[in-house]
């Protein structure tokens, strides 16, 4: 039987999804009452008999006009803020946990064969010890192998035409 444990960044991550949907209903609240307004600015259009509106000068029509003030509370934003620094830690947590987590163990030989093909990469080190790994465990398949000493072959051949 498989014990599935919640990976470390997933309780944050929901803090950080309930936190943001908090602030942006605090932000922008639904619209309320039946006063007309501006769809792209906000403004009150109540009384305006014109064919431009007057903050953004934007033709009146009937796609361009809402029914309803967006009333914001500022206090309505704590919740969400509260969410947001709650999950700022855990995250922060979660972020070394995945750094330090050896990927390498968890790819397909093939996938790695690629990076440690070049020299310069500061990482280059892992996917070489993985794969000695693996063929020290015979945990490659046959064209993992070959794809594994042709690359060797490439870089030895790169190699020796540099001395």
């Amino acid at each position: 039987m498989a014990v599935y444990v919640t990976p470390p960044i997933a309780v944050p991550a929901a803090l950080i999804v309930l936190g943001l949907w908090q602030v942006l209903r605090g932000l922008w609240p639904k619209r309320q009452g039946q006063t007309p307004c501006c769809k792209a600015c906000g403004c009150n259009l109540t009384g305006i008999e014109r064919v431009r509106r007057p903050e953004c000068g934007r033709e009146l029509g009937a796609k361009a006009v809402v029914l309803g003030e967006r009333v914001r509370r500022p206090r309505r934003n704590a919740p969400g803020l509260t969410l947001l620094l709650l999950a700022a830690t855990p995250a922060a947590f979660a972020v070394r946990s995945f750094r330090k987590f050896n990927w390498y163990a968890h790819m397909p030989a093939s996938s790695r064969i690629f990076p440690t093909e070049r020299a310069d990469d500061e990482l280059s080190g892992k996917p070489w010890a993985e794969l000695e790994a693996r063929v020290q465990t015979r945990g490659m398949t046959r064209k993992d192998v070959s794809s594994f000493v042709d690359m060797c072959l490439r870089q030895l051949a790169d190699h020796e035409k540099h001395t």
